[in-house]
């Protein structure tokens, strides 16, 4: 009897430490699919609004609002700009230039598109994802793959940035 009251008490000081924690989870999420009839890599990005707003605002000049009427018209520039500086792909052990297609605003996500294009087959893929890690030491990129019918996922951090994948 004293045995179950403790594990219930214990559960629910377990409970109550959670619900009244401050903590936040900072992640991005990264889908990438080969398709081979199109020989393209397509990559989606999802990132939290708030969380893209501080990484943007920490390393440019002027502070930004994104996702509101007062988002700045360059904010594409912008976009490409960072995605560019944080993103590197090499396919096959060969550099890959990536083709940002554009992004969409769903509640409180931006998701990004992208492509990378001329992949006749995939045996290898080296992904590189430094997303927010500058301004959120916490910040976990969960990278998830789908090539030949297999599912493959890595989680990048700012202390693991870099992941090889083979097909």
């Amino acid at each position: 009897m004293h045995t179950s009251i403790k594990l219930v008490g214990l559960g629910l000081f377990f409970s109550l430490s959670v619900a009244f924690s401050n903590h936040k989870y900072y992640m991005s999420l990264m889908q990438i699919d080969y398709v081979q009839e199109q020989q393209a890599l397509q990559v989606t990005v999802r990132i939290f609004v708030d969380d893209l707003q501080t990484a943007l605002n920490a390393v440019g000049t002027a502070a930004v609002e994104i996702a509101t009427d007062r988002e700045p018209l360059e904010i594409e520039k912008r976009y490409r700009a960072y995605l560019n500086e944080q993103l590197s792909f090499e396919v096959n052990n060969r550099k890959k230039n990536f083709v940002y297609l554009g992004k969409e605003y769903e509640e409180n996500q931006v998701v990004f598109y992208l492509e990378i294009q001329e992949i006749d087959s995939l045996q290898s893929l080296r992904i590189k994802n430094t997303l927010l890690t500058h301004a959120l030491n916490e910040q976990e990129n969960i990278v998830k793959t789908k090539a030949y019918g297999k599912n493959k996922s890595v989680v990048l951090t700012k202390n693991k940035s870099k992941s090889l994948i083979y097909f």
